[in-house]
């Protein structure tokens, strides 16, 4: 027997998988709604509160990551900051010489959690910052963090009068040295040139692109016959070099005192 589909049924299941389409349709631009709603407000639901003050109670001013907050105050309050690490520039006011005078107090980076208010003293004359205490905004406490040091480098020292200049840190607070096989070979390819003015040229050619230790700034001034020569290497690589609280090591490829203490008034003008 042959079966035949009437035309009111095929109109049923045609209207039947148009209204599924239109369902499926409207559900998939609610959710796409809803997410782009939550990503456009994640980071407001994450925002964080951060309070300073200075250990003297004095009036100070505040940058964060170079845009100035407004107060003169000795508190401030910093809403909506999100978490992650920031650059803080805190100054202290003077007053005393008739005319506003800014002491640096803190140049260095601030690590603020999601979702939690921070209580901040600045440590004058330290450069540092102590997390007095640090509560989750739903108001549950946790683990404060404690002291932070966190300096930036080229830091400008106190006594700074006038507005203070923004400079926006271009580096890394902890550099990585050069890896020790790269740096056996640019050993080697110092070693390999015939005349010590030609290996300090290429000593050069890799300064601006690399960090080193203290052990691999003694290895490459062994490379060089002179002392004036390793003199010169020391000095070169000095604001390269990573540890430089272990710089002491150097004194030992000197055969000189003489490049010893012309080494350490090197040192002492530029820290």
């Amino acid at each position: 027997m042959e079966t035949h589909t009437t035309p009111s049924s095929n109109v049923r299941c045609n209207e039947g998988f148009t209204l599924s389409l239109k369902k499926v349709m409207v559900l998939a631009v609610l959710t796409l709604t809803a997410y782009f709603s939550y990503a456009q407000f994640k980071p407001a639901m994450e925002a964080s509160v951060l309070n300073l003050r200075m250990s003297n109670d004095m009036p100070f001013r505040v940058m964060i990551d170079g845009i100035s907050i407004n107060t003169t105050d000795s508190r401030a309050t910093i809403s909506n900051l999100t978490p992650g690490r920031h650059f803080m520039q805190v100054y202290s006011i003077d007053n005393s010489w008739g005319f506003e005078c800014l002491d640096n107090a803190y140049r260095g980076y601030i690590d603020i959690n999601p979702r939690t208010e921070a209580f901040v003293t600045v440590m004058l004359g330290m450069n540092k910052i102590k997390f007095d205490r640090v509560v989750a905004l739903n108001g549950f406490p946790i683990t404060r963090p404690g002291m932070h040091n966190w300096v930036a480098q080229n830091q400008p020292g106190p006594g700074q009068c006038g507005t203070p200049v923004v400079q926006a840190p271009v580096t890394p607070p902890v550099p990585l040295p050069m890896h020790q096989n790269d740096f056996t070979q640019l050993k080697a390819t110092v070693a390999k040139a015939s005349f010590e003015s030609t290996r300090l040229s290429v000593l050069k050619q890799a300064l601006p692109y690399n960090f080193f230790t203290t052990q691999q700034v003694s290895e490459m001034m062994s490379q060089f016959w002179f002392e004036s020569s390793k003199l010169e290497v020391a000095k070169m690589m000095y604001p390269k070099t990573v540890d430089q609280y272990n710089y002491y090591v150097i004194n030992n490829q000197f055969s000189f005192s003489s490049s010893v203490n012309a080494l350490g008034d090197f040192i002492a003008m530029n820290q």
